[in-house]
């Protein structure tokens, strides 16, 4: 009798899944803006502070390397989330035994917490998603465009019910400094 109930658990929990993966909707948005030098400070960035709590994802910088933090506060958010602003933070590591320099092929890793404060809309309240970033950062500020590309998860939503989801993005900087990242993911409850 054992089996059947261990038979039924597990089909039960696979049909959970299936639902909840249906449920998902592939979600395509853009963050664009402006970013400075003014942006880029020495060492790991601070934790990321949210409507959603504090983050410490972005202020990952490992023992013995050099970091620099971008915070880009004045980006735009449009597409599947809604439209809004969105804060980046980022620590990038120059790790030593990673190409680095004024080269277009220079890549470092980066940690990055992107908080999307999305607007109102008709019945659709505001809401907050903070999504944890790692990825690469390929070229040099100023001297070369630099492309963006990684992962992300949503760690922290305060619609309701809370967003989930992962995905992937990448994007550019120009050498003038205007950010463009395209993020597209399976998303519940964006």
């Amino acid at each position: 009798m054992h089996k059947y109930a261990l038979v039924a658990a597990i089909a039960i929990a696979v049909f959970a899944s299936l639902v909840s993966e249906a449920s998902a909707k592939l979600i395509k948005a853009t963050v664009s803006g402006p970013v400075s030098a003014s942006d880029i400070t020495s060492g790991a960035c601070p934790d990321a502070v949210d409507a959603n709590g504090t983050d410490t994802y972005d202020s990952m910088c490992p023992t013995g390397e050099d970091c620099k933090c971008l915070t880009a506060s004045s980006l735009v958010v449009s597409g599947g989330f809604g439209k809004g602003t969105a804060v980046l933070t980022a620590t990038e590591s120059d790790n030593p035994t990673v190409v680095t320099g004024s080269s277009a092929s220079a890549c470092s890793p980066a940690f990055a917490v992107l908080t999307l404060s999305i607007k109102a809309k008709g019945k659709v309240p505001a809401s907050t998603q903070t999504l944890n970033a790692l990825g690469a950062i390929c070229g040099s500020a100023g001297a070369t465009t630099v492309n963006v590309l990684g992962g992300f998860t949503i760690n922290a939503s305060n619609s309701s019910p809370p967003a989930s989801g992962s995905g992937i993005f990448n994007g550019t900087v120009s050498t003038s400094g205007q950010v463009s990242i395209l993020i597209t993911g399976l998303i519940t409850n964006p």
